[in-house]
């Protein structure tokens, strides 16, 4: 599913790319688990979301990240 919506990011025209962010946040948070890339995604998928939902978003993913470091 990666994959896919890797390359539907290529072809995305203006306004698609958000919403395959989205989807690339959940997937690589969710299923994945891979927390970098969760929040590199989840900060660029920020139009398609509510303001606090993607504030709350981000926090979790970066409350996450740094207990992996610790």
């Amino acid at each position: 599913a990666v994959a896919h919506l890797q390359r539907a990011l290529t072809f995305a025209r203006p306004g698609q790319g958000a919403t395959l962010h989205l989807s690339l946040t959940k997937l690589y948070e969710h299923s994945v688990k891979d927390l970098p890339r969760a929040l590199y995604h989840a900060r660029l998928a920020a139009p398609v979301e509510l303001p606090a939902d993607h504030q709350l978003r981000l926090e979790r993913l970066e409350r996450r990240l740094s207990r992996q470091g610790a």
